[in-house]
């Protein structure tokens, strides 16, 4: 933590002023916290939760609790491979730039073993977020 700071706010004050520092470390914090929420809602957000005491295996955990969203391969490098979420669950160590070719694979295998894959366009993955936020509030409203 204290290089991050060093690097991204203390030396660009010293260098460029404290006023620019700061206001560029703040926006370049702002932009980055909502490309990561960008890349995670869609992901995970709307998917299904496990319940206290439920079992099942590692794979089903991993594959069923996250979506992997359909783009572009252009797209691929703004999400870091992190629009294929499911193989990511499931191989962390492997390249994100292998993810895409390993989809089909994923989803076949998952197919003959009757694991529910899902994927969706980022407008459909968004539009499921929406529903479950709001199935969320109206259950709030509801328990009132």
């Amino acid at each position: 933590m204290p290089l991050h700071w060093i690097l991204l706010l203390v030396v660009p004050g010293v260098v460029f002023g404290w006023t620019a520092a700061i206001a560029v470390y703040v926006t370049a914090s702002c932009l980055s916290s909502l490309m990561t929420a960008s890349v995670f809602i869609p992901n995970h957000i709307g998917m299904r939760r496990l319940e206290a005491g439920e079992k099942i295996s590692y794979l089903e955990q991993q594959v069923t609790t996250s979506r992997n969203i359909s783009n572009p391969p252009l797209l691929d490098f703004y999400y870091g491979g992190l629009n294929s979420q499911i193989e990511h669950h499931l191989f962390p160590r492997v390249s994100h730039d292998r993810y895409r070719a390993m989809r089909p694979i994923v989803r076949a295998f998952c197919g003959k073993h009757g694991i529910a894959y899902h994927e969706a366009s980022l407008y459909r993955a968004l539009a499921s977020v929406g529903n479950h936020l709001g199935a969320m509030t109206a259950a709030h409203a509801d328990s009132r």
